[in-house]
C-alpha cells in the first residue's frame, strides 16, 4: 500500500518575526526532569532527541513563580537559571528547532517559599467545591484554592514576574514565550465570570477580566522587545461550569488579546476539571480541530490545534484544508521522537504510534515516563549500542517484553530466535486490543511485529519451548518472557459449559449469551462488559471489593465507568462469588445471600506470573533473564521496559 504524501506539514511557517522550518509544534509538557528549577542532563537529552527527530517548535514548562524551591518544572524566576537555558537553546537550535517557554504551568503564584495558591477573588477561588471527585485534575494542590482573593501589589507582583522571566529567555537566546490561559491553571481563573467576582479594574466586563493578562503583554513587551514573540494557549471554553466561559467568549478573547499582541494561539477545548473527555481515547481523533478553525476566523495572526490528532494524514488534512496553521504533537513525540523525520521520509512503519493510556500524564509532577518508549526520558541510559560480542540468544514468549527484548537485542548485533507457542506473535496483545477504543493498541502491535522482522529477528511460532529444546541450541542467553496465566478462583460450578475464561471471550474462541455476569471488576472485566454491552448483552459485573476498575488510570476511570452505566451495566461490588450454577452466580454480599442469572459466567479474576522455564533453566545455559507478566502480572509498560533492558544485557 502506498503511503500518503505529506508536503503542507512541512512548509515552514512565520510566528512574528521567528521562522518555524515546519507546521509541527510539541507543547510544554508537565515533564518533571528539571533539577531544583535546573536544566538537567535528562531533559536535555529528552528534547534534543525530539529537535533531533525533526520537530520544528519545541516548548518547556516554564515555572516563573517561586513555587517551590525544588521544582521539577525549569524555572525562570531568578538570573541564575540562564546559562543552562542558553545551553539548552543552543542545543535545539543545533538541529534547526526553534523553543519557547510556556509561562503560568500550574494552579497558582507563590509569594514566599510555602504560600498556598492564589485567586482573583474568594467567592470564585474555589469551582469544584462540593464535588466528591473530580473527573481528572493535573497537580492538584492539597488544599482547593485559597480563600483570600490577590491584592493589587500582589497582582503587580505576578504580572512583573511574567515580564521578568520573558526578559530571561530572551537573553538565554530562546525564541518566543507563551502564555498558558488553558487547563484551569491559575490565570484561567481570572478569565470566567464565575471564578473572578472582582469589582475592580481585574473584574467584570470581559475585557477587565482579561486586564491581567493584557499587562502580562505589556510588561513581557517592555522587557524582552517589541520583536520577541508572545504566543498564547487559551481554553476554546471551560466545558465545566453553569455560568462559565464558551467557544464565542473565547473568539472575543482571542480578538482582544492579539490587538494586545499575541502573535499564534493553540487552543485546547476544556479545564481539566471538564467531565467531557478531551484528551483520553474517549474523544475521537480530531475532536478538536474545529475548535481551531473557529479562531482562525477572527483573528490573523497563525492558530495550532493538537490534543486528539496522532495520524499525520488528519494533521495535513486540518491544513490542508486551511482549518488550521499548526499540529500540537506532545504524547505522540514523547512515544516517537522522531514522528516528524518519519513521516517527511514515508517511513511510516517506523513510527512508534502513541496508544493515548496517557500514562505519561497521569505521571505529572514526577519525572514522566512512556508506556511504550522506553527511552522516553532515558535517551542516554537507554542507547541501543552494538554489542562488543555476537550471542546467540533465545527469546520465549512474543507478548510485548519478548518482542522488545528480541528487537533490542538484534539491533545490537546477536543472532536472535523468539519462540512462541501461539499461532501468532503479540501474546496476549492480542486479547488487549478488542475492547472498545483500543485501535492505537493494535497500532502498537503491528509496529513491534514490523521492527522485530526488520531487526532480522527469527521467528518460530507453534512451538512450546521446553528445557531440552533450549539446552540442545546451545544458547550464550535466554530471555523467558513466557507471560502470565488466568487467575481461577476458588469457586463451585466451574467446569459448567456456561463458564468461559476472558481470555476465551476476548480471543473470539468463545462466544458470550445474552445474559452474561463477568467475576471481577478489574480493568479487564470492565473493559469486557463495556464490549458486550454494545453487542446488546444484558451484563453484570460482580467484584469482592466496594469498588471498580482501581487498576485503571485516573484518566481514564471515570469515563470508562461512566459509559459502564449509560449503557445499564449492573455493578455490584463487595460480591463474594461462591458458586456458579446453571442458572447463574450465587455469592455474599454484606452477609447477604444473593444470585445474579446468568447464561454465561466469564471469569476475569486477574493473571498470575508463570515463570518455572526460567527457574528450570537456571545453571542450565550461560545466562537467563526473566522479564515481562512472567515475573508478575503488570502493565504494558513494565514489560516494554524490562524486555528493552533484557536486550541491553545480553
Amino acid at each position: 500500500m502506498k503511503n500518503p504524501e505529506i508536503k503542507r506539514l512541512f512548509e515552514p511557517i512565520k510566528i512574528g518575526n521567528v521562522q518555524i522550518k515546519n507546521r509541527i509544534k510539541m507543547p510544554a509538557l508537565a515533564v518533571g526532569y528539571a533539577e531544583n528549577g535546573f536544566v538537567s542532563e535528562k531533559l536535555k537529552d529528552f528534547y534534543e532527541e525530539r529537535a533531533k527527530g525533526g520537530t520544528g517548535l519545541i516548548g518547556i514548562a516554564i515555572t516563573a513563580s517561586r513555587l517551590a524551591e525544588f521544582s521539577p518544572f525549569t524555572g525562570v524566576w531568578d538570573d541564575k537559571f540562564i546559562p543552562g537555558m542558553t545551553d539548552l537553546a543552543k542545543l535545539l537550535h543545533k538541529y534547526g528547532a526553534k523553543i519557547f517557554a510556556q509561562f503560568g504551568v500550574g494552579y497558582g503564584w507563590a509569594f514566599g517559599p510555602y504560600d498556598d495558591i492564589i485567586a482573583p477573588s474568594p467567592s470564585g477561588a474555589s469551582p469544584t467545591e462540593g464535588r466528591q471527585e473530580l473527573a481528572f485534575r493535573l497537580g492538584a494542590p492539597s488544599r482547593t484554592i485559597a480563600r483570600t482573593a490577590l491584592t493589587r501589589e500582589q497582582t503587580r507582583m505576578l504580572i512583573e514576574g511574567y515580564g521578568d522571566g520573558a526578559r530571561r529567555c530572551k537573553e538565554a537566546g530562546w525564541d518566543m514565550v507563551e502564555i498558558m490561559l488553558g487547563a484551569g491553571y491559575m490565570l484561567c481563573h481570572w478569565l470566567s465570570p464565575l471564578t473572578n467576582k472582582r469589582t475592580d479594574e481585574y473584574g467584570g466586563s470581559l475585557e477587565n477580566r482579561l486586564r491581567i493578562v493584557t499587562e502580562i503583554i505589556t510588561d513581557m513587551k517592555k522587557k524582552a522587545g517589541k520583536d520577541f514573540p508572545i504566543i498564547c494557549k487559551i481554553a476554546t471554553s471551560d466545558l465545566v461550569f453553569q455560568g462559565g466561559y464558551h467557544l464565542e467568549d473565547a473568539k472575543e478573547m482571542a480578538k482582544i488579546l492579539e490587538k494586545a499582541g499575541i502573535e499564534a494561539f493553540d487552543q485546547v477545548p476544556a479545564w481539566h476539571e471538564s467531565t467531557h473527555p478531551a484528551m483520553n481515547w474517549y474523544a475521537p481523533d480530531g475532536a478538536w480541530i474545529h475548535l481551531a478553525e473557529a479562531l482562525k476566523k477572527v483573528v490573523k495572526v497563525p492558530v495550532a490545534t493538537g490534543m486528539r490528532i496522532p495520524d499525520p494524514v488528519m494533521a495535513e488534512a486540518a491544513i490542508k484544508e486551511g482549518r488550521a496553521d499548526l499540529v500540537v504533537w506532545g504524547r505522540p513525540l514523547i512515544a516517537e521522537p522522531h514522528l516528524a523525520n518519519l513521516v517527511k521520509e514515508g517511513k511510516f512503519d517506523d513510527i512508534r504510534t502513541c496508544i493515548v493510556c496517557s500514562k505519561c500524564v497521569e505521571m505529572v509532577d514526577t519525572p514522566i515516563a512512556c508506556t511504550i518508549n522506553a527511552q522516553a526520558g532515558r535517551e542516554k541510559e537507554l542507547a541501543i549500542k552494538k554489542a562488543a560480542k555476537p550471542k546467540k540468544v533465545i527469546v520465549v514468549g512474543s507478548g510485548p517484553a519478548g518482542m522488545e527484548a528480541a528487537t533490542v537485542a538484534a539491533k545490537r548485533g546477536h543472532d536472535v530466535t523468539i519462540y512462541d507457542q501461539g499461532s501468532k506473535l503479540g501474546g496476549q496483545l492480542n486479547a488487549a486490543i478488542v475492547p472498545l477504543h483500543k485501535d492505537k493498541m493494535a497500532s502498537f502491535l503491528k509496529y513491534e511485529i514490523t521492527q522485530l522482522k526488520k531487526a532480522g529477528v527469527k521467528v518460530v511460532l507453534n512451538k512450546k519451548v521446553k528445557v531440552k529444546d533450549i539446552i540442545d541450541a546451545k544458547p550464550d542467553a535466554v530471555i523467558v518472557a513466557t507471560g502470565a496465566n488466568p487467575i481461577i478462583p476458588d469457586i463451585e460450578g466451574l467446569k459448567w459449559p456456561s463458564v468461559v475464561s476472558v481470555l476465551d471471550i476476548l480471543s473470539g474462541k468463545k462466544e458470550a449469551g445474552n445474559n452474561v455476569v463477568i467475576i471481577g471488576g478489574g480493568l479487564v472485566g470492565c473493559e469486557t462488559g463495556e464490549l458486550l454491552a454494545t453487542k446488546g448483552k444484558k451484563v453484570t459485573i460482580l467484584e469482592i471489593m466496594p469498588r471498580f476498575a482501581m487498576d485503571v488510570g485516573r484518566l481514564t476511570r471515570w469515563n470508562l465507568l461512566g459509559d459502564l452505566r449509560k449503557m445499564g451495566v449492573k455493578m455490584e461490588g463487595n460480591v463474594d462469588s461462591k458458586e456458579i450454577t446453571f442458572l447463574g452466580v450465587r455469592g455474599v454480599k454484606k452477609g447477604e445471600h444473593v444470585f445474579y442469572d446468568a447464561d454465561t459466567v466469564i471469569i476475569a479474576t486477574g493473571m498470575r506470573g508463570d515463570n518455572s522455564l526460567a527457574k528450570e533453566l537456571e545453571g542450565k545455559v550461560p545466562k537467563v533473564i526473566a522479564v515481562g507478566d512472567c515475573i508478575r502480572a503488570r502493565k504494558i509498560m513494565e514489560a516494554v521496559e524490562e524486555g528493552f533492558r533484557a536486550g541491553l544485557k545480553v
